[in-house]
């Protein structure tokens, strides 16, 4: 559970950004990928401090390990988003995404 926190405020940032602001759809697409990779980042972190802790993963692996890590973690936030968004029935009126 605390490892899905940064995705799930992540998602509530991007949520909220899209509802104050007038964002143009390149814009929202930039704050997506801004806020996947920061996301991503801090899970990285976490589970990576979770392994040294529990003597799992010794520090000295981590320097390996760590951009590996992010990466595979940004790359499922990247790709599965929005597949995720398009399974739930989420729709966008196109009205509301302004190109620029």
């Amino acid at each position: 559970m605390p490892i899905s926190f940064p995705t799930y405020l992540g998602s509530r940032l991007l949520l909220w950004l899209t509802e104050t602001k007038q964002l143009t759809l390149p814009q929202s697409i930039l704050s997506f990928l801004l806020i996947a990779a920061v996301s991503a980042l801090i899970a990285t972190t976490l589970v990576l401090s979770a392994l040294i802790v529990s003597d799992m993963m010794s520090i000295q692996e981590v320097s390996e390990i760590w951009l590996p890590f992010w990466i595979g973690e940004l790359a499922g936030l990247i790709i599965l988003s929005p597949l995720f968004l398009v399974g739930s029935g989420i729709s966008t009126q196109k009205e509301d995404l302004k190109c620029c």
